[in-house]
C-alpha cells in the first residue's frame, strides 16, 4: 500500500496553513516588542516542519498549536493562568541562546590557564610572519568552477598541485548557463553564480515584455497625436518627435544584450569543452602509466619469488 504524503494532502494544506495564518494574527495581542519574535516562532516551527509526514508527531504539534491558539484568543481577558503562561513564554523568547562550544580536535589538548607565565602573552602577527593554520587566508573561489583562484581555463593542472587524484570535470548545462563542476558535489558557489544569472536574466526578460507593452502604448499615443496634429495642434519638440522612438531603441538595447550574453556563453561553453578534452586525455594516460607501473612491479615481485611471468 502506497504511503500517504501529508504536505500533499489538500486537507492536511488547508489545517496547516489555516492555523499558520491564525497564530500570525492572534499574535498582534502581544506586546509590541514581543510581537516580531513570536511571529518568528511560528514562522521557524512552520518552516521546520513542512516535510513531516508521521502522523503522530504532526498531532501532537496540532494540538500544540492550537493550545497556543487558545492562550493567544484569552490572552486579553487578563485571566491569570494564561498571563502567567504567556510570560513564561515571553521570558524564554527574551533569554540569549548561548552557542554551543567547539569540540577540541583530537590529538590536541587545551592549555590551562595556569601554566601560562604572565611573560608568555600570545604575540600579535605581523606582516612578516607566514599564514598559520588558524589565520588562513581564505582562496577566493572561481563562480563558474568553485576552485582556488586558479583560472578553470588554465586546466589541466600537474598532479602535484592537487590535492586528491585527478577527476574529469563534468560540464554541464544548468538553465542554458554552461557550468563545469570540478568536484564530487556542486559546491555552494556554483549554486550562488546560477541563481544570481538567472535572476539577472530574469529581469531582463521583465524589461522586455514590459517594454513591448510600453511600445503599444507609445503608438497609441502617436496616433492621438497625429489626429490631433489634423485639427491645428502643435507637437511639443516638432512633428517628427515619436512616443515609441525611445521604447524602440530601448528594445534595441535590451535585444543586444540578450545576443551578447548568448554568445558569451556559446563562447564559454567551447572553452569548458577544451577544458574537458585535455583533463579527460591527461587522467587516460595517468591511468594508463599507473597500471604499466603496477604491472611492471607485480611482475619483478613475482619473478623474485621463482614464479616469474617474463620467462
Amino acid at each position: 500500500m502506497q504511503r500517504a504524503i501529508a504536505r500533499l494532502s489538500s486537507r492536511h494544506r488547508l489545517a496547516a496553513i489555516s492555523l499558520y495564518r491564525a497564530l500570525l494574527s492572534q499574535s498582534k495581542v502581544l506586546p509590541p516588542d514581543l510581537t516580531a519574535p513570536a511571529k518568528r516562532i511560528v514562522q521557524n516551527k512552520f518552516r521546520d516542519a513542512r516535510f513531516w509526514n508521521g502522523s503522530q508527531r504532526l498531532h501532537l504539534h496540532f494540538a500544540a498549536g492550537y493550545e497556543a491558539l487558545d492562550l493567544l484568543d484569552n490572552y486579553p481577558r487578563g485571566e491569570e493562568r494564561v498571563r502567567k503562561l504567556i510570560d513564561n513564554a515571553v521570558d524564554f523568547i527574551k533569554e540569549p541562546r548561548r552557542r554551543p562550544t567547539r569540540q577540541i580536535k583530537r590529538g590536541r589538548k587545551p592549555l590551562a590557564r595556569e601554566h601560562l607565565q604572565a611573560n608568555d602573552t600570545p604575540r600579535q602577527p605581523s606582516l612578516g610572519d607566514e599564514p598559520t593554520d588558524t589565520a588562513r587566508p581564505r582562496a577566493k573561489c572561481d563562480g563558474r568552477s568553485g576552485s582556488s583562484n586558479v583560472s578553470i581555463f588554465a586546466r589541466p593542472l600537474p598532479l602535484s598541485h592537487l590535492s586528491g587524484r585527478r577527476r574529469v570535470p563534468v560540464l554541464y548545462s544548468a538553465q542554458r548557463i554552461p557550468v563545469l563542476r570540478l568536484s564530487p558535489h556542486q559546491p555552494a558557489a556554483i549554486s550562488k553564480m546560477i541563481r544570481d544569472r538567472l535572476a539577472k536574466r530574469q529581469r531582463s526578460i521583465d524589461t522586455r515584455d514590459k517594454l513591448a507593452e510600453e511600445e503599444y502604448v507609445a503608438r497609441l499615443e502617436d496616433q492621438w497625436d497625429k489626429l490631433l496634429m489634423r485639427v491645428g495642434a502643435t507637437r511639443e519638440g516638432g512633428p517628427k518627435v515619436s512616443w515609441a522612438d525611445a521604447i524602440v531603441d530601448a528594445r534595441k538595447e535590451n535585444m543586444e544584450k540578450h545576443r551578447l550574453d548568448a554568445e558569451d556563453r556559446r563562447e564559454v561553453a567551447g572553452r569548458m569543452e577544451d577544458v574537458v578534452r585535455r583533463e579527460r586525455e591527461l587522467y587516460e594516460w595517468e591511468e594508463k602509466r599507473k597500471r604499466l607501473r603496477i604491472e611492471s612491479r607485480k611482475g619483478f615481485s613475482m619473478d623474485k619469488e621463482g614464479w616469474g611471468i617474463f620467462g
